[in-house]
């Protein structure tokens, strides 16, 4: 955990530089076409991978535990033939396709020479995302972190030179040899790590593997696709209602929203699904380990929430830009809505490792539609301001439809301290919001104190908890 959460410190130091660069070469309007690229580009791997990486560390780590290495072997190869014929199927239609994929992504065909040159960088990331898969199987969590750095430092050292030259004819460059000298770096790193991959496997084992991994895959991807794939999509929303600027706007504030809460929930699936997988068939060490999890996430996360909420306002001019000034109540009511997030994706990771891709797929379907409605809703009433509102709202129902089916199909008993601190939480940081609105040069004081008090809070419960074995021992 200490090692993803330093990696990620410094992740997010190296990408703060490059979105300060970024934005002040580029401007809100121009930045916002970086996230339009990005966002196509995700949603694009999400489909072209199939839920390979997530499927592989779930089959492969249930495998280690029952020390079967022939099927760990038959995985590993399936998984990587899969991908590559999968993102490759997808590339070539990206190309086919690229003038009306442009059109509906940028508002142009004209740039439809963007769509061809982010297809290699489609293939390139998704294969990347499957041989990761297999180093989290394999708890390599520090050679993870080391990856995780290394990959923004790849797109920085690449991306601001090309944008300092080019400006916006520089981003879709960037990000194709980012991804491509990523993926170079990853296929050079997993051999080393846990052995090649490309192993006598008989032909059967194989397409008995590949089978399995895509019926995994088929619904993870659709529930990554209404799920997280409703977080891709958003820009280009955003770009239909409210214009190019909104969506530099919205891409500054989710930034930061995601990069500062990174510290803790990069776990998440490095290292928390896969130890779930391992011990999904006892149902007591499922419901303690989730219990825990939500714990230690809730004593790094409310300190950074309220943090985060405390310096949004001299934060994002300092992060970006000016110019960027706008974006500050998104991210407030994107920060609040964390405190329902955090909870969230704790319980609906449990599901999926538990209870495979099926029911997951319903949980992400009936989150992502949430999110998209209370959205669209939100813009139509509140304008800019409404996108935030509609995170929270959004996920407001998406925790109460992962609480409900954690309940009935993983028996989840939320410990009382749980439940408290995400309603104290929830409370206290639609208060900072209000008070924003009524008297808002006391909402940076508030906010600070409370942050003050929830890290107090926390650094004890961390510090008694690191005493337990030395008292056991004295004893």
């Amino acid at each position: 955990m200490l090692t993803l959460g330093g990696s990620s410190v410094l992740s997010i130091t190296i990408a703060v530089v490059l979105a300060k660069t970024w934005a002040a070469l580029l401007g809100p309007s121009k930045y916002g076409l970086a996230a339009l690229m990005q966002s196509m580009l995700s949603l694009g791997v999400i489909v072209a991978g199939l839920g390979s990486g997530q499927a592989l560390a779930r089959e492969v780590a249930h495998a280690i535990g029952r020390n079967d290495q022939r099927r760990v072997d038959a995985l590993r190869v399936a998984a990587l033939r899969l991908v590559v014929g999968t993102s490759g199927l997808c590339a070539v239609l990206l190309v086919v396709l690229r003038g009306p994929i442009a059109t509906l992504v940028f508002g142009s065909s004209s740039r439809s020479g963007t769509v061809l040159m982010l297809a290699p960088a489609l293939v390139a990331t998704a294969t990347s995302g499957v041989q990761s898969g297999a180093l989290v199987a394999y708890g390599r969590i520090s050679t993870l972190a080391r990856l995780n750095v290394a990959s923004t430092a790849v797109y920085a050292v690449v991306g601001i030179p090309l944008v300092a030259v080019w400006r916006s004819s520089g981003i879709a460059p960037s990000i194709l040899i980012s991804a491509v000298l990523y993926c170079l770096l990853v296929s050079l790193t997993v051999p080393r790590e846990i052995g090649p991959a490309v192993r006598k496997v008989a032909l059967r084992d194989v397409l008995r593997e590949v089978g399995q991994l895509v019926r995994f895959g088929l619904g993870f991807t659709y529930a990554a696709c209404v799920g997280t794939g409703v977080l891709m999509v958003m820009p280009v929303l955003v770009l239909h209602l409210q214009g190019p600027a909104a969506v530099g706007y919205y891409d500054a504030a989710v930034a930061v929203s995601v990069n500062y809460l990174s510290v803790s929930t990069s776990a998440l699936g490095q290292e928390y699904f896969p130890r779930l997988a391992g011990i999904r068939d006892d149902r007591a060490a499922v419901v303690h380990a989730i219990n825990e999890q939500m714990r230690v996430m809730r004593l790094v996360a409310m300190p950074l929430l309220f943090l985060a909420l405390a310096l949004a306002p001299i934060g994002i001019p300092i992060l970006y830009s000016g110019g960027f000034r706008p974006a500050t109540i998104l991210l407030t009511w994107m920060v609040v809505a964390d405190s329902l997030r955090v909870p969230s994706w704790t319980m609906a990771w449990a599901v999926l490792a538990v209870r495979g891709s099926r029911l997951y797929m319903l949980l992400e379907t009936f989150g992502g539609l949430s999110l998209l409605g209370a959205v669209v809703i939100g813009i139509r009433i509140f304008g800019l301001s409404g996108i935030g509102i509609g995170f929270l709202v959004g996920y407001g129902f998406y925790y109460g439809a992962v609480w409900l089916i954690s309940r009935k199909a993983l028996r989840l008993r939320l410990t009382w301290d749980n439940r408290l601190w995400t309603w104290l939480a929830l409370i206290a940081g639609i208060a900072v919001q209000i008070i924003s609105l009524r008297a808002s040069p006391f909402r940076t004081p508030v906010a600070a104190v409370i942050a003050l008090v929830a890290a107090g809070l926390s650094a004890r419960a961390l510090w008694s908890e690191r005493q337990r074995p030395a008292i056991r021992a004295a004893g």
